[in-house]
């Protein structure tokens, strides 16, 4: 028997291209009552993580959490380099719908 080619699949990464189509919308969880006065409809939010969960901050102000089944996802195009942003859609009786996606450059 010879070696052969081990043709391993541990270790994978997530496709660029996955990052960079990758869309997610959500209604934040634990929303900040005081930050959530200050977003209007078309707001752009930054998408960060801190320390586990991810957040979607105004500002200096964490406005809420992101609870979502694409989460894990969204956090190792995070850790890789990929910035995201989300876009307000809604404000409405303490809750807040954004759209997550890729920031874009723009030249």
């Amino acid at each position: 028997m010879s070696g052969g080619d081990s043709g391993g699949f541990g270790g994978a990464t997530i496709p660029q291209r996955d990052c960079d189509d990758l869309a997610i919308r959500v209604r934040l969880s634990s929303v900040n009552e005081d930050a959530l006065e200050t977003i209007i409809v078309s707001d752009i939010l930054s998408i960060e993580i801190l320390e586990n969960s991810i957040v979607a901050k105004k500002d200096l102000l964490i406005v809420g959490s992101i609870a979502s089944r694409e989460v894990v996802r969204l956090l190792e195009c995070i850790k890789e380099g990929k910035v995201f942003i989300g876009t307000v859609l809604e404000v409405n009786e303490g809750k807040c719908i954004i759209n997550i996606t890729p920031k874009r450059n723009i030249i």
